[in-house]
């Protein structure tokens, strides 16, 4: 059964209400910034790969990360990261 449209409103708007009332967790907010971060540093490290970053190992993002960041130190790349 389907609650009619009134209804269906009310528990629109209390889904509302209980969503703002839930804070976001130091922990949550740190690896949010992880992850804007990672998709940061992917977009960058592309250039470096024949590969998408984003289905790289751990390995081998940390070397491109390594590679990347020795390239600034010689005048290679523009920012580090």
């Amino acid at each position: 059964m389907h609650p009619n449209k009134e209804t269906q409103e009310a528990l629109d708007e209390a889904d509302k209400k209980i969503i703002n009332m839930i804070k976001v967790s130091d922990m949550a907010q740190q690896e949010l910034k992880y992850d804007k971060d990672f998709e940061k540093n992917c977009i960058i490290l592309n250039q470096f790969s024949s590969e998408p970053v984003e289905r790289a190992t751990v390995r081998k993002y940390f070397t491109l990360l390594e590679h990347y960041n020795d390239s600034i130190k010689h005048g290679r790349a523009k920012n580090k990261i």
